[in-house]
């Protein structure tokens, strides 16, 4: 099995207009691990899970899934990663 970590996140900005919602400047994610995020409304948790599943992306910074990393053009790293929301559209 890889070293690589599944998710890396270095120096991730993302703002919604003039509002300033995620600032990560690093968080790794190994294989196998589980994780969770707790915060009040508005704290950018649901925001983070689309950046993780390619939905979103930021403002500044970097994501990387297995390695490689991830911008709007690669596509194809969405066809790995899935979000199952609580509450369907």
């Amino acid at each position: 099995m890889s070293n690589t970590p599944l998710y890396e996140i270095k120096d991730l900005e993302y703002r919604y207009g003039d509002k300033f919602i995620l600032d990560i400047p690093h968080l790794t994610i190994e294989r196998g691990n589980s994780i969770s995020l707790s915060g009040p409304n508005g704290s950018g948790k649901s925001t983070l899970l689309k950046i993780l599943a390619f939905i979103e992306f930021p403002c500044r910074g970097t994501v990387s899934f297995n390695g490689i990393k991830a911008t709007n053009v690669n596509a194809p790293l969405t066809q790995n990663v899935t979000l199952l929301l609580q509450d369907p559209y």
